[in-house]
């Protein structure tokens, strides 16, 4: 089907919603490369799986955090049908190398079939929008599901179970609980994401020199700051000077229920300390890829470029975060912000 088509078809549906029209799935190229299983094609899949397509990237911090759900998926449904393909269309240069998406999905504990898209064909065929985007495919070959963006994880987890049942008569065992939204009366908001380099066209002032301590205003959200020797890059603003006293440091100001930081080291592993409003993290608002060394200074351990979840916070207040690497060839590529509906999905 023309990606064109698909496209009108697709907006004709409002996401998340179960489709009065169900268009066929569009088949993958042939000669594209895959990681966690052989070439598949849809057309021998026909009758025989009910498949989840997600476009998927692993320097996105909200495809990342369905990586999760996605593993649940595949360890409850695989045997009853369900096959997941991830199909990684890459954002950044570094995540067009097969070795960089590998090594992540390593990371992540990511199992099921990827296919790379590195000339974004799937993409266009699919007339895709964003990351995470999850379409499910019936056993007919018909798109009947779909979802744009985190969450609705339990309304798409009933439409696996349906797709099952109508494929081979599936039924979910009465003590297999679906899994669950986080539940927010109130999302408040986050800071949109900040990306560094000269290819996104965002302007930089890498000569400025960032006042501590200033008023957070509204005005100042997703303001970002340079301090030291640094220079842009295709899709880095990377340090040109060792650091150990911590002069030279990259902030910005947010908000937001969690901040992640994609960056890298070039060489040796080396460490990028991080302060929140000119104190270091404590276990209450650190991320999960925080340590901290011997004198109780937080830090995130830099090497090949990957997001690292850095930052959370109970409430939607701005913060001023600052991050210090401690060695030349340091490169933040961006900062990514989610707010309080968008936390990590929990079972119940």
């Amino acid at each position: 089907m023309p990606a064109l088509i698909l496209a009108l078809l697709l907006a004709a549906q409002p996401a998340g919603a179960a489709r009065s029209v169900t268009p066929a799935a569009p088949e993958f190229p042939a000669n594209q490369a895959w990681l966690n299983g052989a070439d598949l094609s849809l057309a021998r899949l026909y009758k025989r799986r009910v498949v989840l397509v997600t476009f998927i990237n692993v320097a996105s911090m909200n495809s990342v955090r369905t990586f999760p759900v996605l593993n649940t998926w595949w360890q409850r449904y695989s045997l009853s049908g369900l096959l997941i393909i991830g199909v990684h269309t890459p954002d950044f240069d570094f995540d067009a190398d097969p070795g960089a998406v590998k090594a992540a999905l390593k990371r992540y504990g990511v199992v099921f079939p990827v296919v790379l898209d590195n000339e974004a064909k799937i993409w266009k065929a699919y007339a895709n929008e964003g990351w995470p985007t999850m379409y499910l495919i019936d056993h007919k070959g018909r798109i009947v599901y779909d979802r744009l963006g985190e969450g609705g994880y339990r309304a798409f987890e009933t439409e696996i179970r349906d797709a099952l049942a109508a494929f081979n008569g599936y039924s979910a065992p009465t003590n297999l609980p679906l899994v669950e939204d986080l539940r927010k009366k109130e999302c408040f908001v986050a800071t949109p994401p900040a990306y560094f380099g000269t290819r996104r066209g965002r302007s930089i002032n890498l000569n400025s020199t960032p006042e501590v301590g200033r008023d957070l205003i509204e005005a100042r959200d997703g303001e970002t700051a340079f301090k030291g020797k640094w220079t842009l890059e295709r899709d880095a603003a990377r340090l040109k000077q060792d650091n150990p006293a911590q002069n030279a440091f990259a902030r910005v100001i947010f908000r937001g229920a969690q901040g992640w930081m994609l960056a890298s080291q070039s060489g040796k592993p080396a460490k990028a300390y991080v302060k929140v409003d000119d104190y270091w993290l404590h276990a209450g608002n650190a991320g999960a890829d925080v340590e901290w060394d011997d004198h109780d200074r937080s830090y995130v351990r830099l090497g090949p470029t990957r997001m690292f979840d850095i930052i959370k916070s109970p409430t939607d207040e701005m913060h001023e975060l600052d991050v210090f690497p401690e060695s030349e060839e340091s490169r933040i590529l961006s900062f990514e912000f989610a707010d309080f509906c968008q936390s990590p999905p929990r079972k119940e």
